[in-house]
This record gives structure tokens, sequence and C-alpha cells, in this order.
């Protein structure tokens, strides 16, 4: 494995009571997780039962149904289904955050190809 030395938060999701062992190795933490990163706090999970307005940004999975809402203050984003497993499609967010913006870039691909699409949602924060 090639380490980046960037730092990152994964949870666990459902199905993976396998990696506790190795959850301090690739840094797992359980859900909700919360941190903050250029003055903004963050809300990541894998199960969306604690998707309320509790942070900037909340991130969820679990659907593997891609979700892009500004409500409120508040940005919620599921980032689809990477692994194809469901559907026929590998799905991926970006989020870019400047003073005045969060721009969300959605990535898509059909498995077996090696053409990524794009959609870019802005809102204003």
């Amino acid at each position: 494995m090639q380490k980046s030395g960037l730092a990152f938060t994964a949870v666990f999701g459902n199905n993976d009571k396998h990696l506790r062992g190795v959850q301090d190795e690739f840094g797992l933490v359980y859900e909700p997780a919360y941190f903050e990163l250029g003055g903004l706090r963050f809300k990541l999970m894998h199960i969306p039962m604690y998707l309320n307005p509790d942070a900037d940004v909340v991130i969820f999975g679990h659907t593997h149904k891609k979700y892009i809402n500004f409500t409120g203050k508040t940005l919620f984003l599921n980032p689809g289904e990477a692994c194809a497993r469901n559907k026929d499609l590998s799905e991926c967010l970006t989020l870019e955050i400047t003073d005045k913006k969060f721009i969300v870039t959605y990535y898509y691909r059909k498995i077996k190809t090696d053409v990524w699409n794009t959609h870019e949602t802005e809102f204003e924060r």
C-alpha cells in the first residue's frame, strides 16, 4: 500500500466487521464521525440515520444512490456507488469549497468503460 501522507477520515460500513482488526492501521472510526477542515464542520457516516443538519457538510452512504442537496446551511452528500455492485455504474464525488460556494462534481461511468462523465453543481454558501 502506498501512503499519500494526506489526512483522511473513514467510517465503518454495515458490512465492515471484518475490518475491526485493522481499524488503527487504516484510521477507521465509528459513525457519526465529526471533523473540521478549512473552518467548516463535517459529519461522516455510512448509514444515514443521523441525517440532521448539525454540521456544515454531511456525507453519508449506505443507500448507493447519489444525493446532492443544500438545505438551510447544510450540504448533504452521498457519492452513490463506487463499487458498481448493485448497478453497472461507478460513481464518486469531489467537493471544492470557496469563500462563496460549494462546488460538487459528480463523476460516473459505466463499468468496463474508460470514459468518466461529470456533472457539476454549485451552491452559494
